[in-house]
């Protein structure tokens, strides 16, 4: 309940402390092979962990790999964190829109519910009663009541 009824990043807070190390894990590699493209990364942790020895950086800013993983899962949880604010903030109108500008929520489901709370039918619904509805509230085909 306090992820549901938390503050407004409380299922964003929950996703990282839950998926955090297990994300840097699976980034980690990623950033590593792109980092070792530029001959620059070397150099900046061999110069940073010196650096760190003396105070001057701060020993999880002394392996760029590191410094790099970390601050991209900061900011994939802070637009995560964005986005869960303006869901709690009009849960119902919230909808997500591609670069076209479309909405793209619920348009993937064709019996997605719509705001009025109805499902929608696998087939045209009919403007006019069954004929159960009709028996039990006098309703004739027409649909004028009956007595």
């Amino acid at each position: 309940m306090k992820v549901v009824r938390g503050g407004d990043t409380s299922v964003t807070d929950f996703f990282a402390s839950k998926t955090r190390a297990p994300l840097g894990e699976k980034f980690l590699p990623i950033v590593t092979a792109e980092t070792e493209k530029v001959s620059l990364a070397a150099k900046y942790n061999a110069v940073a962990s010196k650096g760190s020895t003396f105070g001057l950086i701060k020993p999880e800013d002394a392996n760029v790999e590191q410094y790099v993983t970390r601050k991209a899962l900061d900011g994939l949880l802070f637009m995560i964190g964005q986005e869960e604010k303006k869901i709690r903030a009009d849960p119902v109108g919230h909808r997500q829109r591609d670069p076209e500008g479309r909405v793209r929520a619920g348009t993937e489901n064709p019996r997605a519910v719509p705001r009025t709370g109805m499902v929608q039918a696998d087939r045209p619904v009919s403007a006019v009663p069954s004929q159960s509805v009709r028996e039990s509230s006098k309703i004739s085909a027409d649909g004028s009541e009956t007595a």
